[in-house]
């Protein structure tokens, strides 16, 4: 008998890239630690200071810049992961309808 997996359309996450999302996670983490975790969800008129956030970092990669050399501690990040975590944060901000969300 052969084996059975329902999964044709489910969301494909092994297409995501693997060591992106660890960039991102990067970018997260030196945040928390720089602040604290998901400190981002309060801060006061988040969705236009992640916009312009996105719009820098975005401006930084046109510029062919690929590294952000902004962290203290001489931790480097790439200039794509803070714009796509500045987007999960915009995202986030619209999927709860709320600018300021205290948790």
């Amino acid at each position: 008998m052969e084996g059975r997996k329902d999964d044709a359309d489910k969301l494909r996450f092994e297409l995501l890239v693997p060591n992106f999302i660890a960039e991102m996670a990067k970018v997260l983490t030196l945040g928390a630690k720089k602040y604290s975790d998901n400190s981002w969800q309060n801060v006061p008129n988040a969705k236009q200071r992640y916009i312009g956030a996105m719009l820098r970092h975005a401006n930084e990669l046109q510029q062919n810049h690929e590294m952000d050399f902004e962290w203290p501690d001489s931790e480097v990040t790439y200039h794509a992961a803070q714009v796509a975590v500045n987007a999960m944060f915009i995202h986030w901000l619209n999927q709860n309808h709320t600018d300021e969300v205290k948790i």
